[in-house]
């Protein structure tokens, strides 16, 4: 005879049903879910140096540029009458033969850099000083990680991230710059740390993007729903299915399931939701079995012959004959 004891969700919050589940083996990954914002660093503004028209312009806004690509050029006045003179000649030719010539002013970034503003277009004039482009050094990732998972994130995870508004551009990146943020007197800080973006791997600024990080994976481990664990003061308890015998208003006996000296969780009426208490029942086959027991026990026994002798079967009473009735008148 069976039944579930019946402490499930005992202490949730939750007011699902209770379920019969069972414990399995399998793999646990703790995954921590982080977000940030793409945010643009160390950013520059690129002046002209001398007065000229621009030609050759090619960089556009949101790109990255290597430092070793000019964004375009400064041509002074001699060129860009030459220029304008051979209208006719291939442009590349032309440009790469009066180059050399009058070695027009190359727009460049100081390093590898992120074009955030053109305020220029091809052909135009411009005077010295003028700005020409707002680029950015660095793109980083700012990320943020809640209380609760500070504890499990550090420098050199592998996390994987992507845009709000559009989680199927995955990139992969490693956590860098790890920082726990200590702000007054709180006990359970969050965290916060940068990633430095590539060309081959990066979001536009100003994105908004989640992440996923797992810091721990166990394999082929005893599992349970969560749900089903019951905490009281700093024990932790799981129901779990037995076999019982005798029960009383006060015990049971359990065949199986258990064993001697294991801590067991008693609750109140209040926290067994939908689940029921076990109790002594009427059991009918018991009942119908003792009935016979009972019933054969008093039933009288026909009477034994002795050896060599045989017990003849009594006559039929409506056979015999008694003679006249003593009553009869």
């Amino acid at each position: 005879m069976y039944s579930a004891v019946a402490l499930l969700l005992g202490l949730a919050l939750s007011a699902r049903a209770q379920q019969p589940l069972e414990v399995r083996r399998g793999d646990l990954q703790i995954k921590v879910r982080v977000q940030g914002t793409v945010v643009s660093e160390d950013i520059v503004r690129l002046k002209s140096a001398v007065e000229g028209r621009v030609e050759d312009l090619d960089a556009s806004t949101f790109t990255w540029v290597n430092d070793d690509k000019p964004l375009g050029y400064l041509a002074n006045k001699e060129m860009a009458l030459i220029l304008d003179s051979h209208a006719t000649t291939e442009q590349g030719l032309l440009e790469d033969r009066w180059k050399q010539v009058y070695q027009p002013t190359p727009i460049e970034c100081p390093s590898e850099c992120f074009i955030l503003r053109k305020f220029i277009s091809n052909k135009e004039w411009l005077k010295p000083k003028a700005i020409l482009f707002e680029a950015a050094l660095k793109l980083q990732a700012v990320g943020r990680v809640r209380p609760e998972d500070a504890g499990l994130i550090r420098d050199g995870q592998t996390l994987e991230m992507w845009p709000v508004n559009d989680p199927t551009n995955k990139i992969h990146a490693r956590v860098s710059h790890y920082v726990l943020d200590f702000q007054g007197n709180k006990f359970e800080p969050g965290a916060t740390f940068t990633i430095d973006m590539s060309p081959r791997h990066y979001f536009p600024p100003g994105t908004e993007w989640e992440g996923l990080a797992v810091p721990i994976t166990k394999k082929n481990v005893l599992l349970v729903p969560t749900d089903a664990l019951i905490r009281f003061g700093d024990s932790v308890y799981l129901p779990v299915r037995v076999s019982t015998g005798i029960t009383t208003r006060e015990l049971t006996e359990i065949t199986a399931g258990t064993e001697q000296k294991r801590q067991i969780l008693v609750l109140d009426d209040s926290q067994l939701n939908e689940a029921m208490r076990h109790k002594s029942e009427i059991d009918p086959s018991l009942v119908k079995q003792r009935i016979q027991d009972e019933y054969l026990k008093d039933s009288p026994k026909p009477a034994k012959a002795a050896k060599g002798e045989s017990i003849e079967a009594l006559p039929d009473a409506d056979s015999q004959d008694y003679g006249e009735d003593p009553y009869a008148q």
